[in-house]
């Protein structure tokens, strides 16, 4: 589903080594000054959206490797909150600490660190279905400042891609047009977001599929895995055309 232009081979980022953080504190460091990430946050403050499509991916994936991460989205799904027909979306007690919080609370803020996350080994329990910002990140970059500019151009694709095929997913589903364009008015937040409750009207935004969640996130997948470059081209206009073609 990439541009062309990705064809041909990305070199690696060789830095950022996952399995061995370079951003955390090792004995080497421990009198050195610095920016380091703590033991138990990593890079992984980051709550993901994750499509629907994607969600489903997950769900419909078998054996051990995710097999944890699959238990902790179906609990997510459960709970109900940030639970959505276009996908898993961070909360909103999450967003308001994520938009308020300093620089240096990345990488160091265990209230905002992702429920994906397996702190004790470090890993993302979802991985590999990854959503853009995640897909697309790195601590340190081999080609620098070019190298950070070309990953941040790899991820507005990505992010356009994902609205695309999320928004076709949901109109092959029957969903209204009018639920899936409108972007709800800002506001406060209700007592349920403050304390991470299933939000009034949750049945009402789920229609006929609610309780039924995880298995609208795995038929949203099965959509999704029919799409070609020719149809995203189709779905995604003029833009999307420019970026597959160029």
């Amino acid at each position: 589903m990439l541009p062309r232009a990705f064809e041909a081979a990305i070199p690696s980022e060789t830095a950022a080594d996952c399995a061995h953080c370079p951003m955390q504190r090792g004995a080497a460091e421990e009198e050195r000054e610095g920016f380091f990430f703590t033991d138990k946050t990593r890079c992984c403050t980051h709550y993901p959206n994750i499509p629907n499509y994607l969600v489903g991916a997950l769900l419909s994936s078998k054996g051990r490797p995710c097999a944890e991460g699959r238990r902790r989205v179906e609990e997510i799904i459960k709970a109900g909150v940030g639970v959505t027909p276009q996908g898993i979306r961070r909360p909103g007690r999450y967003e308001l600490l994520l938009k308020n919080s300093v620089p240096d609370a990345f990488g160091r803020s265990e209230a905002l660190v992702c429920p994906l996350l397996d702190t004790e080994a470090g890993k993302c329990t979802i991985w590999p279905y990854l959503e853009a910002a995640c897909n697309t990140w790195f601590c340190k970059h081999a080609a620098g400042l070019d190298g950070r500019l070309f990953w941040l151009a790899v991820r507005e694709y990505l992010e356009g891609l994902q609205t695309v095929i999320v928004q076709h997913v949901l109109l092959e589903m029957g969903w209204d047009p009018r639920a899936i364009v409108l972007k709800q008015a800002p506001r406060g937040l209700a007592a349920e977001d403050l304390d991470s409750r299933r939000p009034a009207g949750y049945e009402r935004l789920w229609d006929n599929w609610a309780g039924c969640e995880a298995a609208f996130y795995v038929h949203a997948h099965t959509i999704a895995s029919g799409l070609a470059r020719a149809d995203i081209t189709r779905l995604g206009g003029v833009e999307m055309r420019l970026l597959l073609e160029a």
